[in-house]
């Protein structure tokens, strides 16, 4: 009875191997994910199917203003961004069901696998992903999922749903303002496993 009550007492004293915040110094950013995004707004399907690759695009040509940012408030070093996958992503959106005419924000929780599933992993142990779940004309708002991930084995560190503001001039830059504003709302201490 000793042996068990030891070897229970040893099992429950060894620490844990599943990574948490404190384990990503470092990790790759992979853009925004829009392949269960739904839309509430006048424009047409084909206009934000343009517009979702050149948020990416932005992300890019300002990584200061988005990347940096993220980093900052997340306190990681983003060491690279990798938007590959979602090039791919925005192509196979099926603009049928892309528009909707009242957006209902959910969790990406049940699809979130499959998502994390398709991203090759180039070099950094972790990931981060901004998952655009709902952009909302009438709220003025983009509605996120900001995930930590290990790019390796898939196993979601962290997540935290977010909502950014919109604005700006022209579709890109309306809409492209969620993202930032989103990002700036991360609380570190309330990110959820």
């Amino acid at each position: 009875m000793r042996k068990i009550a030891f070897i229970i007492s040893l099992l429950c004293a060894l620490p844990s191997f599943a990574a948490s915040m404190k384990d990503v110094k470092e990790a790759t950013y992979y853009g925004i994910d829009y392949s269960h995004v739904k839309v509430s707004s006048t424009e047409t399907a084909e206009e934000f199917i343009n517009v979702f690759g050149s948020i990416n695009d932005l992300i890019l040509q300002e990584q200061k203003k988005y990347v940096d940012q993220l980093a900052q408030t997340l306190k990681i070093k983003i060491t690279d961004v990798d938007l590959a996958k979602q090039k791919e992503v925005i192509k196979a959106i099926n603009t049928d069901s892309l528009m909707v005419s009242r957006v209902k924000v959910e969790s990406s929780e049940s699809y979130l696998g499959s998502i994390l599933n398709n991203i090759e992993s180039k070099g950094n142990t972790y990931g981060i992903l901004l998952v655009a779940k709902a952009y909302d004309k009438a709220a003025n708002s983009g509605y996120y999922d900001l995930v930590v991930f290990n790019a390796q084995t898939k196993e979601v560190i962290a997540t935290q749903a977010l909502e950014g503001k919109a604005g700006g001039f022209g579709l890109r830059n309306y809409w492209a303002k969620t993202a930032f504003t989103a990002a700036k709302s991360i609380n570190v201490k309330k990110l959820k496993k």
